[in-house]
């Protein structure tokens, strides 16, 4: 048996055996949890946001929706969370700031729509010490990790007469994981130890990338009715991995190859009386096809369901008493992850709450909107693993130059 994979069982052992304190356990694993949706605006619906026709959301996951965007848009998106788990054995909290995703896209003549940016879409990061007693010696190993998968999504979008818009883009994947063991605190019992291992540390280091295409359409057969699809194909990685131990020369490199699954989603949106507007999304990720190319549990196909309400508080319209009002919006998101319970195995589910509201800058030309979330993560029993709450925060602005007489 290679030290390669003495390592990994050495890990999958330590995790199975429920003594590690971990920062998220359920993270320790590739390719790790997916983060939320990708903007406040859409975190607020649950999710449901692809199949809004005028909807200015930051950061549109379906690029058929960049076509409700004027100018040179750029938008980015925050997100602060807080997590905690007092699950018997590994209890763990922590509280984390991340920048997921942004984006930029620009308005072309025709109504078509250039757009090019950055999305995390899975994370892989945590860390844990395990005590380990012997008859002779006793010691402690750590372990640390930090990774995820990215996109870099290039896409271009137009209209197809008025009830009808078309999303077609490249999505160039980028993903990486870097591990590292140690061992120390080293306690010789019987004087037997010779102190060849202390401070010893194993570093591996792996990256991959892979180029996959996307679709979008947004219709809006009636007035008050739209509906969305998207579809990512799959796409082939390709990479390296290294791997170093300390007081060693030599480093092993290995080639890495993998597959990454597809994806689709669907959509609808109503709009309500007052304002209002009801939105229901379809998400489904074929994570069974999914060949990962550093080691890896076996992951299962997910599907996830969002509900979205929002109504416009305070709106008045008229010749002399104009106001746009303040967004009022509720959803909620349930669905299943693609791995499994890191400790015992077995379907782990998601609820999500979301609270939300924006308003505009700029005249018109960009929004803030900002989202309170809370989110629950069940075992098939139905006890909770984790709980999470936090804030994410979008800003998107905009520069329409045809329509700008002053500066900002």
């Amino acid at each position: 048996m290679t030290r390669r994979n003495t390592v990994l069982i050495s890990i999958l052992l330590l995790l199975v055996s429920g003594q590690a304190v971990a920062e998220s356990v359920g993270e320790l694993r590739h390719p790790g949890l997916p983060l939320l949706p990708i903007d406040a605006h859409s975190l607020a619906l649950g999710g449901a946001a692809e199949a809004r026709w005028g909807l200015l959301s930051g950061l549109p996951s379906n690029p058929a929706q960049m076509l409700a965007l004027d100018g040179v848009t750029f938008s980015t998106v925050l997100q602060l969370r807080t997590a905690s788990s007092n699950r018997e054995g590994n209890d763990w909290s922590e509280s984390r700031q991340d920048f997921p995703a942004f984006q930029v896209t620009a308005a072309l003549p025709r109504g078509f729509r250039l757009g090019a940016g950055f999305r995390a879409d899975l994370r892989s990061r945590g860390s844990f010490d395990q005590a380990v007693e012997l008859p002779e010696l006793s010691y402690t190993q750590s372990f640390s990790q930090e990774g995820g998968l990215h996109r870099f999504p290039l896409t271009l979008a137009f209209p197809i007469g008025t009830k009808l818009r078309l999303g077609l883009g490249l999505s160039l994947y980028k993903g990486n994981l870097n591990q590292e063991w140690s061992w120390h605190s080293f306690r010789d019992l019987d004087g037997l130890y010779d102190g060849s291992y202390a401070e010893r540390k194993i570093r591996r280091q792996a990256s991959w990338h892979g180029t996959g295409l996307m679709l979008g359409v947004q219709a809006r057969p009636l007035p008050a009715l739209g509906v969305s699809l998207r579809w990512e194909g799959p796409a082939d990685l390709t990479g390296t991995e290294s791997q170093e131990t300390a007081g060693e020369d030599d480093a092993t490199d290995l080639t890495l190859d993998g597959h990454m699954p597809g994806r689709w989603g669907v959509g609808l949106s109503l709009k309500l009386p007052a304002d209002g507007h009801a939105s229901l999304q379809w998400d489904h990720e074929d994570w069974d096809s999914y060949e990962p190319p550093i080691t890896s549990s076996e992951l299962q196909s997910s599907d996830r369901f969002g509900f979205g309400l929002e109504w416009m508080l305070g709106k008045r319209t008229g010749r002399r008493n104009k106001q746009r009002g303040i967004p009022l919006r509720f959803g909620l998101r349930f669905g299943d992850l693609p791995a499994t319970d890191p400790l015992v195995g077995g379907e782990v589910t998601e609820r999500m709450l979301g609270l939300g509201t924006g308003f505009e800058i700029q005249s018109g030309r960009g929004s803030v909107d900002v989202t309170f979330f809370m989110q629950q993560l069940r075992d098939a029993d139905g006890s909770t693993l984790e709980d999470r709450w936090g804030f994410a925060l979008s800003l998107r602005t905009s520069e329409i130059w045809k329509k700008r007489r002053q500066p900002f």
